[in-house]
């Protein structure tokens, strides 16, 4: 929700506790006591879905981090073989494209470690490992 929103929302909640506060002069005005039953009505669900929208958002950023940790945990013992092999027979390219930290691989961004991921089996697979 944006700030805006979120004071809007204080600003409905703020005027709701005033009126219950005065619900005996509120209960005087036929139709009033209905438009702030609707009132209170419009706030719970503005506050549920807000609520909603928060958890879908969090469980979208577990799911991802969950996936890159995967991937990185995959990958690493791949990449790091592959540099010690690479640094024995003296393999220049391998070496350089298997220079590859855990730390570097969380630094990336989504869309790079994805690609990275991808890359795997293709880009260490086509060089001559002799």
């Amino acid at each position: 929700m944006t700030k805006r929103n979120e004071n809007r929302l204080t600003m409905y909640e703020g005027l709701l506790t005033l009126l219950q506060v005065n619900s005996s002069r509120v209960q005087t005005i036929p139709g009033f006591a209905s438009g702030v039953e609707d009132l209170n009505a419009l706030v719970d669900a503005i506050k549920a879905k807000s609520t909603e929208v928060i958890t879908v958002g969090a469980g979208k950023t577990d799911a991802k981090n969950n996936a890159a940790d995967a991937l990185i945990e995959t990958a690493m013992p791949v990449v790091s073989g592959l540099h010690i092999f690479a640094r024995r027979g003296k393999n220049a390219e391998l070496k350089s494209l298997t220079n590859v930290s855990e730390y570097k691989l969380r630094r990336k961004r989504d869309t790079d470690l994805v690609q990275f991921g991808n890359s795997l089996p293709s880009r260490y697979l086509t060089i001559s490992l002799h």
